[in-house]
């Protein structure tokens, strides 16, 4: 409701007579719809900001569905990031953690924003983006495997695990080119897409389901494949100390809700923390 409200935003050009321009850029975009539909003119009118971003996003080879946009930097690494890296790494090629940290390099590619293609959101990380709108895009949900095992050291915890959401702010996006290495048991180099993420600890849910956590309450950094990213931009409500956690139903749920290509959202009297 917000994207469609916020859409209708831009053809309001009387305050005195408000719903006569809504009602003509309601039926405007019915028009648009029906011709693009008619004529098979989906790509010809697509007008949308996002169609150039993702002609100009710089995709990254294994990651079909998304572009990584600018602000973009080589920079040095903070040893934390650098830990949670290695620590990926280690599960990820099933290595030590010592025999990890010699793949991470001192330097990395680092961007500030990722466009998830096919309808998702643009997401910021928060080390190189500052919000200037009032709209905080750097809160995401992702999706990993917990181990049920994790803390039963005695007890194997081989095919014990289970799908699990988890909520935090998007820090930074990092792109690593890993070598081919009989230690890493890889013949061919690679490039990874890793996230760096702050959790946040989530201490229950209300009645409708949505996730609640204290303000300020974070777990330990770590590093993830930006595969397990939710598509979509998580909105935050805070109130008396707490955060309830919003997320939207999908990117395809976003983009069937309004049809509308050449409209891009505005933020106009529109304030999420």
């Amino acid at each position: 409701m917000e994207r469609f409200c916020g859409s209708l935003l831009p053809a309001i050009k009387s305050r005195r007579y408000p719903y006569a321009s809504i009602n003509r850029r309601a039926i405007e975009l019915a028009q648009l719809n029906q011709i693009k539909a008619f004529y098979g003119l989906q790509e010809a009118l697509d007008l949308r900001n996002r169609r150039n971003i993702e002609k100009t996003g710089t995709a990254i080879d294994g990651y079909r569905d998304s572009v990584f946009v600018y602000p973009k930097k080589v920079e040095m690494l903070p040893p934390l990031y650098k830990k949670r890296i290695a620590h990926h790494l280690a599960h990820r090629f099933q290595i030590d953690k010592k025999v990890a940290i010699r793949f991470v390099p001192q330097k990395a590619e680092c961007w500030g924003k990722i466009h998830w293609l096919r309808g998702g959101d643009m997401l910021h990380a928060a080390d190189m983006v500052k919000g200037r709108s009032g709209r905080d895009m750097t809160y995401v949900k992702y999706t990993l495997m917990e181990d049920l095992n994790f803390h039963k050291r005695n007890l194997c915890a081989a095919g014990v695990c289970r799908a699990a959401d988890y909520y935090g702010q998007l820090l930074r996006l990092i792109v690593l080119h890993i070598p081919a290495h009989p230690d890493l048991r890889t013949t061919e180099p690679t490039k990874l897409a890793l996230a760096i993420v702050k959790p946040m600890n989530i201490n229950g849910r209300n009645s409708w389901d949505v996730p609640i956590a204290k303000v300020g309450d974070f777990g330990a950094v770590e590093a993830i494949d930006i595969q397990a990213l939710d598509t979509c931009v998580v909105g935050r409500i805070i109130d008396r100390q707490k955060v309830f956690f919003i997320e939207q139903l999908g990117s395809k749920a976003a983009l069937e809700f309004l049809d509308d290509p050449e409209v891009s959202y505005s933020p106009m009297n529109h304030r999420q923390q």
